[in-house]
């Protein structure tokens, strides 16, 4: 089976190759960086949790 590529080359207005990214890559970036995001929210949260129970 042949694997879809992960980057295209596109062809800039000045004429120079360079490699972006597929729309499947791009979507799966972006769900990463939700998930990330995410984790650092929970984890500041947990955080000031932390520091308020070390305060009490």
């Amino acid at each position: 089976m042949l694997k879809k590529p992960r980057m295209v080359i596109a062809i800039t207005q000045e004429g120079n190759e360079i490699q972006t990214p597929t729309e499947e890559v791009t979507k799966r970036l972006a769900t990463l960086k939700m998930r990330v995001e995410r984790i650092q929210d929970e984890a500041s949260i947990e955080n000031a949790s932390l520091v308020t129970q070390s305060q009490a």
